[in-house]
């Protein structure tokens, strides 16, 4: 057995919510269940919709017992605290660690900045539960890691500066000043989510975006002081293997006169994948491919075995390197509805694979490197973008070379890492800051548990059951139900009480 957070459990109401789940197993055939620490522990089973045979109950407790043993303690200390050389003492503060574009960020900050000026003392992680094992084991290895409040009280004492991303001031209990350490803020994302992180934040000395779309949800009052710093690609991540187009091509079933589309990334609904399914259905020339996983995998997976195209579209799985995949593809689309700084894109860049793109992201800021898409495409309009391609060899493999001269020169590991270093060390010089933020001027802080009240957890659960009844769900564009109140439609996916979701559907409508 394996032990992580089941992509199941993003459509469950106590997700992060630390309370045992009440259907646990005839809701998604995953076991949760309280165990130690107080933290969820979860186990693949493969319980029916009518409950566990007593086999399944058994490796179910006896998962429970091993996940106990060696999931992180939250209890501390976690070494975070050290004696000063000279060095700049900085960490990072981050919700959790899945496998996505902010977590290959800091992984990337770990290794590029400059280690002569900077001592990494840690990362603090919110929400243990919120832990994908590989992505823990990778940040382990390059520095210390904590888990939960105690972990981030820790690291506050620890360290000159500390990176904030994705959770607000309440969630942290930041400490009031006078506090030693610095923190810096960064928008990953330009969508309500990061925007609802931002408007609750109650102080930072800096803010700091990977683009200029993810400046979008950054309080006016200090988008002009933010720095736009791009992320980066990884060499060693885009680098293919001798011979892999064609076994990959051949164990994907490519036939000849094929044009593969791929789509590289976690599979949730502001990513939009979907859109890779009908953009097969609309041209019987094109063979689609996924390249990754999350919580709309089985969904997908549904609606391809009911499509007319379900013999050309493939579920590749996730992959630790995209080297190989990315050779393998004949195009790589991003139909995102929202996006920071799409890793994914400048791997693709690097990798020398053409990008279909909506105007998300670093796109906006490069459309020559993109076959750009409108927001919301239709299978069509991305059909006949890879066609647009594929009819104009020269100039596609013009806008390739273009690509990979731009990723070298403007976001290569070099030069995020010396962009980076420099933002600390102006942080750590600059006086504190005091002052309240404009948009909290009249707001009163306080420090709130992480943990919601059972009228809360009791209220979340009625929105998603409502959410999930609308037939629009997942949709992201206006709702054109003409019992949606709001006419907002499904604007996220998981923790549906704290994102921008449609509240006021009519159960069953």
């Amino acid at each position: 057995m394996s032990y992580y957070i089941p992509a199941h459990c993003d459509r469950c109401p106590l997700k992060r919510h630390r309370q045992p789940c009440p259907a646990r197993w005839e809701s998604c055939g995953e076991a949760c269940e309280l165990a130690g620490s107080g933290q969820f522990r979860h186990a693949i089973v493969a319980a029916s919709t009518v409950g566990p045979t007593a086999a399944q109950v058994a490796a179910f407790q006896s998962a429970v017992a091993t996940a106990v043993a060696s999931h992180p303690s939250t209890a501390g200390p976690f070494g975070f605290e050290g004696t000063s050389d000279g060095r700049i003492q900085i960490g990072i503060v981050t919700p959790g660690l899945y496998r996505g574009g902010a977590e290959i960020w800091m992984l990337s900050l770990l290794e590029h900045t400059d280690s002569a000026r900077l001592d990494w003392r840690g990362v603090a992680v919110l929400y243990p539960e919120q832990t994908e094992p590989t992505m823990y084991r990778a940040l382990k290895s390059r520095a210390r890691v904590g888990f939960g409040p105690t972990a981030l009280d820790e690291l506050y004492r620890a360290v000159d500066v500390v990176l904030v991303w994705g959770v607000t001031a309440a969630e942290q209990r930041l400490p009031r000043p006078p506090r030693r350490c610095k923190v810096v803020l960064v928008s990953h994302g330009s969508g309500p989510w990061t925007a609802r992180v931002f408007s609750q934040y109650a102080r930072a000395d800096a803010y700091a975006a990977v683009s200029r779309q993810a400046l979008l949800p950054v309080p006016e009052a200090v988008r002009p002081d933010t720095t736009v710093i791009g992320n980066c690609f990884e060499p060693e991540r885009v680098a293919a293997s001798p011979g892999a187009r064609a076994a990959l091509r051949g164990e994907w079933g490519v036939r000849p006169g094929e044009a593969v589309l791929g789509y590289l990334g976690r599979l949730s609904n502001e990513k939009n994948p979907g859109a890779l399914i009908a953009a097969v259905e609309a041209d019987a020339s094109v063979r689609g491919v996924f390249v990754g996983t999350g919580a709309m995998l089985s969904d997908l997976q549904a609606r391809t075995s009911t499509s007319p195209a379900h013999d050309r579209i493939v579920f590749h799985g996730a992959v630790e390197l995209p080297g190989d995949a990315l050779s393998a593809f004949d195009a790589m689309v991003l139909p995102s509805h929202e996006e920071g700084c799409a890793i994914v894109v400048l791997e693709a860049w690097a990798a020398g694979c053409p990008v279909i793109a909506t105007p998300v992201g670093i796109a906006p800021e490069w459309p020559e490197l993109v076959r750009t898409i409108p927001l919301g495409p239709s299978g069509a309009a991305i059909a006949e973008a890879l066609a647009a391609d594929r009819a104009d060899p020269a100039g596609t493999r013009a806008r390739v070379e273009r690509a990979k001269e731009v990723a070298q020169a403007q976001f290569s590991p070099a030069a995020f890492g010396a962009a980076w270093t420099e933002l600390v060390a102006r942080v750590n010089t600059a006086p504190p800051t005091k002052k309240t933020p404009p948009w909290l001027a009249d707001t009163a802080y306080v420090q709130t548990s992480v943990t919601p009240s059972p009228a809360e957890v009791a209220a979340e659960r009625d929105i998603i059951a409502r959410v999930n009844a609308c037939p629009y769900r997942g949709c992201r564009v206006s709702c054109t139900s003409a019992k949606c109140a709001a006419g907002k439609g499904d604007q996220g996916e998981g923790n549906v009480a704290t994102m921008s979701h449609c509240r006021v559907c009519v159960a069953g409508s």
